[in-house]
C-alpha cells in the first residue's frame, strides 16, 4: 500500500524539470516501502554525467554546515554517522574519509547491492548498510537489535542487525522530495539521533529560469517515490520551518552550490543546492 501523502511541511513551489531523468545526482531516496517494486533498479546512475561532482559539492556543504555550527574536526571526525537513503554510494565514500562509522540505510536493494560492488566491507571496514524504511518503529527496531536486511551479490537475502541505537548525526542528500510520509520519516530520523545530535539534509533548490508547474507530481498509485516523480522544490524558508516544526533547535538553512545534475558541459541548466541543519533537544 502506498504510503499517505503529506505536504503540509512545505511550500508548493516550482519542481525540476524533468526530474529523475537524464541528470546526474545519485537519487540517494529509495525510501519506499519494503515489498514494493524497486522503482530504482534498472538505471545505471553512477554512469549519468555529474554524479561525482554533485556528490563533492554535497559532501563539503554537509562539513561547512558542521563547522559553520561551530563543531570542529577534532569533534565531528569521531561521530557515528547514520546516512539516509544511500543510493549506490557516491556521498557515503567522501563520509568515510571523515566520520568514524557509516550506516547507511535505503529501502531500494538494488541500490543496496550497487553500495556493497562500489564500496566493498573489505576495503571499507566502518561502513555498514541495511533495508530499512524509517518510520516512528525506528528507534525500537534498531534499539533491539532486530535483523534488517543487508543484501550482498553472493547473499542477497544476508540480514545484520543494526550497528548502534542511536548515532550522533544523520544525513541525507536528496532525500525529502521523493519522501510520501514526511511525518513518519521525520520521527524516525529524528528518533534515531542521540540527545544533542544534529540533522544535516541536502536537497535541490528552485530552478533558475522559474519553470515548473509547482505541483506535486506522483505515479498512479499516489507515490513520490521513482523517477520522474516527487514532491516540488523546498525553499530555504520550508526547510527551515519543516526542522523547526519537530522541535529541533539551532536550524539554520542556506543556498550553497549549484548541482551540476544535468551533467557537467558547458551551457547545461545547474540546480542551486540547499542545506539545512538542526540539533536535537532532550527527549
Amino acid at each position: 500500500m502506498p504510503r499517505q501523502r503529506d505536504s503540509q511541511h512545505h511550500d508548493h513551489v516550482h519542481s525540476p524539470r524533468s526530474h529523475g531523468h537524464g541528470h546526474g545526482h545519485e537519487h540517494t531516496h529509495h525510501l519506499h516501502p519494503q515489498g514494493e517494486h524497486d522503482h530504482w533498479a534498472e538505471d545505471d546512475y553512477l554512469g549519468r554525467p555529474g554524479v561525482f561532482e554533485v556528490a563533492e559539492i554535497t559532501y563539503e556543504s554537509i562539513l561547512n554546515s558542521l563547522v559553520s555550527a561551530g563543531i570542529k574536526d577534532d569533534i565531528y571526525k569521531t561521530w557515528d554517522v547514520l546516512e539516509i537513503g544511500c543510493g549506490p554510494g557516491t556521498v557515503t565514500k567522501h563520509l568515510l574519509s571523515t566520520f568514524s562509522t557509516i550506516h547507511s540505510i535505503d529501502v531500494s536493494p538494488s541500490m543496496l547491492l550497487n553500495l556493497s560492488k562500489y564500496l566493498p566491507s573489505d576495503l571499507h571496514p566502518t561502513l555498514s548498510y541495511s533495508l530499512h524504511n524509517l518510520s516512528p518503529n525506528s528507534p525500537q527496531q534498531f534499539k533491539g537489535k532486530l535483523p534488517l536486511r543487508s543484501p550482498t551479490v553472493e547473499n542477497p537475502q544476508r540480514e545484520l542487525s543494526p550497528p548502534r541505537e542511536k548515532f550522533d548525526l544523520a544525513v541525507s542528500s536528496y532525500v525529502l522530495h521523493h519522501v510520501d510520509d514526511l511525518h513518519s520519516f521525520m520521527l524516525g530520523a529524528i528518533g534515531l539521533v542521540k540527545e544533542g545530535g544534529w540533522l544535516v539534509f541536502a536537497e535541490m533548490g528552485l530552478i533558475p529560469d522559474g519553470n515548473g508547474d509547482g505541483q506535486l507530481n506522483p505515479t498512479k498509485h499516489d507515490s513520490f517515490n521513482a523517477p520522474e516523480h516527487h514532491r516540488p522544490s523546498f525553499t530555504i524558508d520550508s526547510l527551515t520551518r519543516l526542522f523547526e516544526s519537530y522541535g529541533l533547535t539551532d536550524v539554520y538553512a542556506e543556498q550553497r552550490g549549484e548541482l551540476p545534475i544535468f551533467g557537467t558541459e558547458e551551457g547545461k541548466m545547474r540546480i542551486p543546492g540547499l542545506i539545512v541543519r538542526g540539533r536535537k533537544g532532550k527527549e
